[in-house]
């Protein structure tokens, strides 16, 4: 007896100004939810992370994160942990993310929910995102990766899942950013 992964929905961004992919009506079926991003945005900030919010909830208090940065820029390896409140509105949990400021970089990201359907636990989820800079050598390139644990506190079954922007930035073409959701389901 194995698991399988069902095709929940997807969305890829329309238009450069898009501001928020919602997936809504998630079925309560499956045993958890897989997220997965690719995405480019027009941020040249030091941080572009995408926020995540459940169930339209913004109360801050309510989301809390750990998390554990690799990166390696100009042949200089280095390490970054962080634990906290998190934010629904300024870094939730980075579902993907663009620390260093640079302009146009590819990022990815998964989020896995276990027991996203159950109403007597709040909900813990594992993240794992980064990006890379492939510029003109290697010494120069740029690459960080992240993995964490992030939690929502609601007992409340994920019927809805909001990814936004934290900053003023626009994805940078129709068509590149790319948001599926998939069911895990016990075959």
């Amino acid at each position: 007896m194995g698991k399988t992964m069902e095709h929940i929905a997807t969305h890829v961004t329309t238009s450069s100004t898009e501001l928020v992919v919602t997936f809504t009506d998630i079925p309560q079926t499956y045993g958890a939810l897989q997220l997965i991003s690719s995405f480019r945005t027009s941020a040249a900030v030091n941080s572009c992370s995408l926020n995540i919010t459940f169930n339209n909830d913004s109360t801050t208090a309510n989301y809390r994160r750990f998390y554990q940065e690799t990166y390696y820029s100009a042949n200089v390896i280095g390490q970054y942990i962080y634990r906290g409140s998190g934010s629904a509105t300024t870094a939730f949990g980075m579902l993907g993310d663009n620390r260093g400021g640079q302009l146009n970089v590819n990022a990815f990201g998964t989020m896995l929910i276990p027991q996203y359907a159950k109403t007597e636990l709040n909900k813990v989820y594992k993240i794992t995102s980064g990006y890379n800079v492939n510029q003109t050598s290697i010494a120069n390139s740029r690459t960080r990766n992240m993995f964490g644990v992030m939690g929502w506190d609601n007992t409340s079954a994920i019927t809805r899942i909001d990814i936004t922007q934290p900053t003023a930035a626009n994805w940078i073409q129709k068509d590149t950013s790319s948001f599926t959701l998939y069911g895990w389901q016990e075959s």
